[in-house]
């Protein structure tokens, strides 16, 4: 499983703390591609959680790790927000 990254890669924003900077290989690293809901699993060992994860493939992005946060990431769109939208649905009320 990745770690903090000492060098950030790909345009990471000035805002990000580098402690919170991973390097994952989510959706394309080969313990993803092996077991994905193990390594999904053992993110809540390994990593906080929110974290902001760099794939030179997929892009940057913040990760969020609990279901609460997820959904608190995909609403109001000032606190988090991506230029390309994100995947989650609006949360019912």
């Amino acid at each position: 499983m990745a770690t903090a990254r000492a060098t950030p890669v790909m345009d990471i924003p000035a805002h990000v703390p580098p402690e919170l900077v991973r390097e994952i290989g989510l959706t394309t690293g080969p313990e993803f591609l092996a077991a994905p809901h193990a390594f999904m699993a053992k993110l809540h060992e390994t990593h906080p959680p929110i974290f902001y994860s760099v794939n030179s493939l997929i892009g940057n992005s913040w990760c969020t790790i609990k279901h609460e946060d997820a959904f608190f990431r995909a609403a109001p769109p000032g606190i988090f927000h991506h230029r390309r939208g994100h995947a989650l649905p609006a949360r019912s009320q």
